[in-house]
């Protein structure tokens, strides 16, 4: 059995060669199959791995994944001093979740490892729980019904209620704290849009993991820009206080859609020059590098606080 790996999780492995400047403590991992031409049965518009994209399946946004003997990289990571978790990208095709729970049984008792995975409902979820998965993501990308609709209703996979309605199962399994969904800033949302997306999950107990959209040759929507990287920061800002210092929906003021002033909260002006709001978020010892951009920058999720072109 194969799985994918990330090009830098395989360098850190010592399955490539390359090096690696952001510290990554998270080996990413990919189901694989050739089924489907190796892509997506979903039609996400703005994924390289969706069904109707002219991408290529061996990338996932930016990074290119490449397959390997699963029972390799299983010993790899067993031997890794470097890394704390695994994560699990699954892939939408005929036996997802059968593979899914092989990978897990490979990896059990090696380290902890989270799932991003679409809505399997809660028999599913306790499945994966009991095969070791410790964090799941249930990705919702867009922030709104109508943009859910526009961009990943296509080809009539997922609808908005239906995965609401499984990451309520998920947290039901997993519990609060532990269930992850993913917000794309750039899919036609405003400011308002964004932030109520944000307050909604926080009350479910689901911590939101931000992605710019990022556009790569291929995509059903190519020629469109990621959002103004001042815009993305203002949104990683919202979420910071959001998640991380408890902020409430009157501390934050919009014009016209726009996120506009904070109030009634101190120290804005010194967190907002620091650089922790605007590091990658996500499951424990996730950073992603150069996953929504470019190396040469600018960083729209920085890897580390060490990173350089903040913005």
């Amino acid at each position: 059995m194969k799985v994918r790996v990330s090009d830098a999780t395989a360098i850190v492995l010592g399955l490539a060669r390359g090096r690696v400047d952001a510290p990554l403590r998270t080996a990413y991992l990919m189901t694989y199959s050739t089924l489907e031409g190796g892509k997506c049965l979903a039609d996400c518009s703005f994924c390289t791995l969706a069904s109707s994209s002219a991408s290529s399946p061996d990338y996932l946004s930016r990074v290119r994944w490449r397959p390997y003997e699963l029972d390799v990289v299983a010993a790899a990571l067993s031997s890794s001093e470097v890394f704390r978790r695994a994560c699990l990208q699954v892939v939408n095709y005929p036996g997802f979740l059968r593979d899914t729970c092989a990978l897990l049984e490979a990896l059990r008792g090696r380290i902890p490892v989270s799932v991003s995975i679409m809505p399997i409902g809660r028999g599913n979820y306790q499945r994966l729980k009991d095969g070791g998965a410790d964090k799941i993501t249930i990705p919702m990308d867009a922030a709104t019904p109508v943009l859910f609709i526009k961009h990943k209703g296509r080809g009539g996979f997922y609808r908005w209620e239906r995965h609401v309605a499984s990451i309520r199962e998920a947290v039901e399994v997993f519990g609060r704290g532990n269930v992850y969904t993913y917000l794309i800033v750039g899919l036609g949302e405003n400011d308002e849009e964004a932030v109520r997306f944000l307050f909604d999950f926080r009350e479910l107990g689901v911590s939101v993991a931000l992605h710019s959209f990022t556009s790569v040759p291929g995509l059903n929507i190519e020629g469109s820009a990621p959002p103004e990287l001042s815009r993305y920061r203002r949104i990683q800002l919202a979420r910071h206080l959001i998640f991380e210092k408890g902020a409430a929906p009157a501390n934050f003021v919009f014009s016209g859609g726009d996120l506009s002033e904070v109030v009634g909260i101190g120290g804005i002006a010194e967190l907002a020059d620091s650089e922790e709001p605007f590091r990658t978020t996500g499951c424990p010892d996730c950073n992603r590098p150069f996953y929504n951009e470019r190396a040469r920058g600018p960083l729209y999720n920085l890897p580390s606080l060490r990173a350089v072109g903040s913005g």
